[in-house]
């Protein structure tokens, strides 16, 4: 079903686009530094979570690639690195005894890390405001797609002694993973000249799978638990807006007289 919502997103794009007279118009090309952090492992039906690490921010990157089609409406591609990390000072995993890696208790310090490459499509909604100088848009997207893992669990202070368990890593580099994805991202975008804006955004990611922090869950039984990551990006970017039309700007100049003077005052009369 999923995939079959992709093409119907992807060909409404395309639609779209063709539609309007210069389909190459308002697109936006994005780079942004991003801080990520595992936020929760949540039970399925909202019944508990669980947090057996102590949570770590970690530094990615982010690209995004989107075209506008009103002045509320866009849609695009994000690719995001995210580096969550973790740390155990007195390790005590409901996994241990039931995991294969995990049949003794740990007795000295464990930590994971985590990188994820995202790669999703978004729509967004832009709430637009007007002021003097600028343009300052709130927006809210929300999108979904898939990340493959290269996740690591080891000890904190024999880094070097191996990998205890991992998904895309040394000896387990051919146990690959991957997962859907979905995200929703609240964020404002300022514009500081004609072509340049600059992005701030919390993007809430969830992924429906227990491997965030590279550990299981189970019961008292034995019985694996079917959870939900949470994590977080925090991003902060520029955009570069090329071919823009101009047609969504909040601020635009009319012929008054002799000069030009800003159309943004709402008391403002053409005579």
């Amino acid at each position: 079903m999923k995939y079959w919502l992709i093409v119907y997103l992807l060909l409404s794009l395309v639609l779209n686009t063709r539609a309007q007279k210069n389909p190459a118009s308002d697109i936006r090309i994005t780079g942004e530094f991003v801080v990520s952090q595992m936020m929760t492992e949540f039970q399925k039906g909202f019944s508990g979570s669980v947090n057996e690490f102590d949570n770590q921010p970690g530094v990615g990157f982010g690209f995004e690639l989107s075209k506008q089609f009103t002045k509320n409406w866009e849609a695009g591609v994000a690719f995001t690195l995210s580096t969550l990390n973790g740390e155990a000072t007195s390790p005590d995993f409901s996994a241990t005894g039931f995991h294969a890696s995990m049949q003794e208790p740990f007795t000295e310090p464990i930590v994971y890390k985590s990188q994820l490459f995202a790669q999703k499509i978004y729509v967004q909604y832009n709430i637009v405001l007007r002021t003097h100088y600028n343009t300052t848009n709130p927006f809210i997207r929300a999108g979904f797609g898939y990340v493959p893992y290269r996740s690591q669990l080891r000890y904190r202070d024999n880094w070097h002694s191996g990998v205890i368990f991992g998904k895309g890593v040394e000896e387990y580099e051919n146990n690959k993973m991957s997962t859907a994805v979905y995200t929703i991202t609240p964020g404002i975008r300022t514009k500081i000249s004609k072509q340049l804006e600059l992005l701030a955004a919390i993007n809430l990611n969830m992924v429906n799978y227990d491997f965030l922090d590279v550990v299981h869950n189970y019961s008292v039984e034995g019985e694996r638990l079917q959870m939900i990551g949470v994590y977080a990006d925090f991003m902060i970017g520029v955009s570069f807006l090329w071919n823009d039309s101009g047609r969504f700007d909040n601020i635009t100049q009319k012929k008054h007289g002799k000069g030009k003077i800003r159309d943004f005052l709402p008391f403002y009369k053409q005579r």
